[in-house]
């Protein structure tokens, strides 16, 4: 099991990108979809990897790595923009840092907690 996840870091490496899917992954190694999910289940509880939400994963040590860059892979079927207070302090109209990021979108309310 060891092996797998040393393969499956390699194919993470190789597809340069700080936030992926699980189907990106399953994709590009070839690998089962059942045994990618438990090699990044190992990675996610060595602290390699975040589990955003199910499906949707991102490198723990990734520089650009941000809840505001994460959004349209974490909502990839949905129409979503930074709305609300989150918008006003983007672009500096407001000092105040929202604990939460407020998103605009036709689907219904709902509300995500991930590690970022």
């Amino acid at each position: 099991m060891k092996n797998n996840s040393q393969n499956i870091l390699t194919f993470l490496n190789s597809l340069n990108k700080p936030i992926f899917t699980t189907h990106d992954l399953v994709a590009h190694s070839g690998k089962s979809t059942s045994n990618v999910i438990q090699c990044l289940n190992r990675l996610v509880d060595k602290e390699v990897l975040i589990k955003l939400r199910r499906g949707v994963w991102a490198k723990a040590d990734a520089p650009q790595l941000s809840a505001f860059n994460s959004i349209f892979q974490v909502f990839p079927r949905q129409r979503v923009y930074v709305s609300f207070i989150s918008a006003l302090h983007l672009h500096g109209i407001i000092e105040q840092i929202p604990r939460v990021i407020s998103l605009a979108s036709t689907a219904h309310t709902s509300r995500l907690q991930t590690k970022l």
